[in-house]
This record gives C-alpha cells, structure tokens and sequence, in this order.
C-alpha cells in the first residue's frame, strides 16, 4: 500500500465517523448530551403554566437536540409550555416559522416582540417572564 492510497482509506474513515456521528446527534439521541437537566425530580407546573398565561412560547424542531435539553429541563411539565413545531416530517421549516422569521431553534417569544435564541435556565426564563420560579 503507498502513502496516498493510506491517506485517502484514512480521509474515508474520518468521513464515515463523522458522518455518523451527526446522524446520532440528530436522529437517534436527541436531547442527551452532556451535561443534559432530566427535569424529572421537580415539578415546574406553576413556571410552565406562567409562561403560557403570559403567552411566552418556544418555537423549536423535533431533531434539535437543544431544544429537547429545553424541554427535559421542564420533565413532566412541559406539557403546560406553549409549543411551536418548525419541522415537518421531511425536515422542511413549518409555514408558521417561516412567517414567524424563525432563523434558530429553540427560539423563545415574548408578547413584546423580545426573542432569546438558544435553551436558557428555568431560572432566566422565570426572570426574563417575571414567573415565579421554585
């Protein structure tokens, strides 16, 4: 075997592993990364229910594994949070997020217009909401 035919086996390997390791990250554990908040200890019914009240949503993507740290950070309770999926099936953007000018997911709206991109703590949520926080 020469040298170039090792250093292409070699960019072909590196290819295939990083390949796969995007399809894990978006398609086969979304939501468990490092450092990840399971939520399912504490109940956050009130900051949850709060936001809603308030009309504060998320907008977010089923494949995005941000926004599913977001939402496991609330455990059970974020059945009470105001949800926008982007994503169709076939991973195109919703019509409601394209008119919404969603660029990034998770996207939090507040009835003001003011907008934070990227998951955030239930701490800054309740202080940026003016929700009570446990």
């Amino acid at each position: 075997m020469n040298l170039s035919r090792t250093g292409l086996i070699v960019v072909v390997v590196i290819s295939v592993i990083v390949s796969l390791s995007i399809v894990y990250s978006f398609f086969i554990a979304p939501g468990q990364s490092e450092g990840s908040v399971s939520g399912t200890e504490t109940n956050y019914d009130d900051l949850a229910r709060c936001l809603t009240e308030k009309k504060i949503k998320m907008y977010g993507a089923f494949w995005c594994s941000a926004c599913n740290n977001q939402k496991k950070m609330f455990g059970e309770s974020w059945k009470y949070v105001t949800y926008v999926e982007c994503s169709t099936s076939d991973m195109k953007e919703t019509q409601e997020c394209v008119d919404a000018n969603i660029e990034y997911y998770p996207t939090w709206e507040f009835p003001n217009g003011k907008r934070v991109e990227g998951a955030i703590s239930l701490e800054n949520l309740a202080r940026l909401s003016g929700c009570k926080f446990n």
